[in-house]
């Protein structure tokens, strides 16, 4: 095995057995996790997709592909996704019947994919790279993209308060806050658009009490508490994740 190899026989070993140990295998099932992602995508970021529906969009890490199959049955028809694990390829294909889903390393599948894509998903990734390999796949990425072209990305909020998303999962080495991103989106010669926060669908009498607390106490006396500590940041986000956009430039 060459030295160039190892990082991609590391990195397909840490993520070999990704679902199996994670949180489909214990109490959500995948209807209802394609059900969230079908109303994240129409209310929180679906203004930043192509207005082509037919338009060629990759979901780099797409996991066993509950963002893929939303987007499909929401009619973009040229969604595909690259997933690292064979665990949660296999997933994709047996459980949800999915096509144009396969196992392959952004960091190598990319390389030849000069402005290929519309627009670029990259959903709860960037949080498990390394540096060198978050630098590599950003300008991918943006090399991937179109003219014109989006990316969007979700990661880990490092601006929120108890977050048991940063370190929820023995694989995240980083959190993010607008800031980080920005630099990030830079990298790559993109221009950053929208920040929000990733706040997940409200489907139950709980759920929705949560968010009017939410929004009626916990952000207020969050934002008050950030202002008297950082003073008037900008782009304060507080929850769990948030959710950023960049574009390439047309010119």
């Amino acid at each position: 095995m060459s030295r160039a190899d190892e990082p991609l026989v590391q990195r397909t070993r840490r993520f070999s057995q990704y679902t199996s140990t994670s949180f489909l295998s214990e109490t959500r099932e995948e209807q209802v996790a394609i059900r969230e992602a079908r109303h994240h995508v129409r209310h929180t970021f679906a203004r930043f997709l192509p207005h082509d529906k037919s338009a060629p969009i990759l979901d780099v890490g797409c996991g066993y592909g509950r963002y893929v199959k939303a987007l499909q049955e929401l009619g973009y028809g040229g969604v595909r996704g690259i997933e690292l694990s064979q665990d949660q390829v296999r997933r994709a294909i047996e459980h949800l019947g999915l096509r144009g889903v396969e196992q392959a390393d952004a960091l190598h599948w990319l390389a030849d994919k000069h402005e290929a894509f519309e627009c670029i998903l990259v959903f709860d990734v960037l949080e498990h790279l390394s540096e060198d390999d978050l630098r590599d796949l950003i300008r991918m990425m943006g090399d991937a993209l179109r003219r014109g072209g989006t990316l969007i990305v979700q990661v880990p909020n490092g601006l929120s308060p108890m977050n048991p998303d940063i370190y929820g999962d023995i694989t995240h080495v980083r959190a993010f806050t607008t800031k980080s991103i920005r630099q990030l989106f830079r990298l790559a010669g993109l221009e950053p658009l929208a920040y929000f926060e990733g706040l997940g669908p409200v489907t139950t009498f709980a759920g929705a009490l949560r968010r009017i607390l939410w929004a009626g106490v916990v952000r207020p006396m969050v934002d008050v508490t950030v202002r008297v500590i950082h003073g008037n940041i900008p782009d304060r986000l507080y929850s769990a994740n948030f959710i950023a956009v960049a574009g390439r430039p047309r010119a």
